[in-house]
């Protein structure tokens, strides 16, 4: 995967931009380097967005809870401290949930 990044920065994480749902929480932290963009999402449902790709490579690091990743066909579970690396272009779901709250599955089958 190559990556191209635009300059050297620093960012402060109070300027950041915020797009916020009745759901979830979205700062946007770096959004102007090339490839890169840096976000910072808190959600407080399970439901994430459908199978979809990106235009730029994306890492996602679970800070807490769990998070159930889609990729190559396949649910997979994470916790804190996992990762999930993204080439850009790839299909990808996730589902988030506070550990405590995990159960039954919602869904009756994986993504199309």
């Amino acid at each position: 995967m190559d990556v191209e990044m635009t300059g050297a920065a620093l960012f402060r994480g109070e300027d950041a931009e915020v797009l916020q749902s009745p759901t979830d929480v979205i700062r946007l932290l770096v959004t102007d380097r090339g490839d890169v963009q840096v976000a910072e999402i808190t959600s407080t449902d399970a439901v994430g967005p459908p199978v979809h790709t990106q235009e730029w490579h994306e890492v996602q690091y679970v800070l807490a809870g769990e998070v159930e990743f889609w990729l190559d066909g396949e649910w997979h579970r994470l916790g804190p401290g996992g990762v999930q690396a993204l080439p850009a272009g790839t299909r990808f779901a996730l589902e988030s949930s506070p550990a405590r709250e995990f159960g039954p599955r919602r869904r009756a089958a994986a993504p199309a």
